[in-house]
């Protein structure tokens, strides 16, 4: 009634969760390009939760059984949430867990957003991939044919050993010498869908 948000007692306006640094790192980056006006920490908060942990959580703030689901949405009412969809292939289905949590996210207010390609990776230009492994990993050799649903920082050792790529190197490298390309797959789609998200949860401050 005061005019107050949350976030200026206690919570951020919205959060968006992720599951980890690298997509914390590429979500900062494509935000700040779509629109230099969201600031992190102000507009929005990212908090992880780990892809490994998706099946305990809900996107409901009346969680049917408190003991089997941790709910986001009471930690805070207004979320997004960034999904790998770990698809091997177009004809791969999306799991139950992250249709779920699609569902629960998408019925509002909040948006789920489930990578068109396998992981964050994959909505990167094959250039800048390259770029970035030749660097940081100057001793090993790409395995990967960089498809919408291969792993793109699959390697191979100089002992012929198949590994993966640091995923935080990669990210810093790719964000600090590049600009990003928003034609690929369904990023703009989704990059607009969270920035208006975003200009929704601080309507005092943005409009």
């Amino acid at each position: 009634d005061l005019g107050y948000h949350p976030s200026d007692l206690l919570q951020a306006n919205c959060v968006i969760w992720v599951e980890g640094p690298t997509d914390r790192i590429y979500l900062n980056w494509w935000l700040r390009f779509m629109d230099s006006n969201l600031i992190e920490g102000i507009h929005y908060s990212l908090m992880f939760y780990g892809g490994r942990l998706a099946s305990h959580l809900t996107g409901r703030a009346d969680s049917l059984d408190v003991d089997d689901f941790i709910s986001l949405r009471r930690l805070n009412q207004r979320g997004v949430i960034m999904i790998d969809s770990d698809k091997d292939s177009s004809r791969k289905p999306i799991n139950a867990t992250k249709k779920r949590l699609q569902a629960e996210f998408d019925s509002g207010p909040g948006h789920a957003w489930i990578t068109a390609g396998r992981e964050v990776e994959n909505y990167l230009p094959v250039s800048f991939v390259a770029d970035a492994l030749a660097n940081v990993c100057a001793s090993s050799t790409s395995i990967s044919r960089m498809g919408q649903f291969d792993h793109v920082l699959a390697l191979k050792s100089s002992k012929g050993v198949s590994i993966q790529a640091p995923k935080v190197d990669v990210a810093k490298f790719i964000v600090e010498k590049y600009s990003p390309d928003f034609s690929i797959l369904d990023l703009r789609k989704q990059l607009e869908k969270v920035t208006e998200f975003i200009y929704r949860a601080n309507p005092k401050v943005l409009r």
